[in-house]
């Protein structure tokens, strides 16, 4: 069994260090993720507001909007037909030289 070097104290200083860092990443990362969602359930007035409206009461018309479109169901088949094939293709050629 190796040894544990430093103290107990620095170990739990650099453990917390550690997960402050991963936290300020975590963040960082999602934080273009929340943004876009938080734009998406705005309504379009709301979204180029100035000031940025920061609270608004959340609307899923635009949602609604895209659903209702006549192409979205085709596009979104579209997009799974190839996505899978390319899965499938992927998945043969592996396969191969398994």
């Amino acid at each position: 069994m190796a040894a544990v070097v430093g103290s107990p104290r620095m170990r739990k200083l650099e453990s917390a260090l550690i997960y402050a860092t991963l936290t300020v990443l975590v963040l960082a990362f999602l934080f273009p993720v929340i943004w876009v969602l938080g734009l998406s359930l705005k309504t379009r007035a709301q979204v180029f507001a100035s000031p940025p409206l920061y609270l608004w009461w959340p609307t899923f018309e635009n949602y609604a909007a895209v659903l209702a479109r006549s192409d979205f169901v085709r596009a979104f088949t579209n997009t799974l037909i190839v996505s899978t094939s390319a899965v499938l293709l992927s998945r043969s050629c592996s396969l191969l030289y398994w």
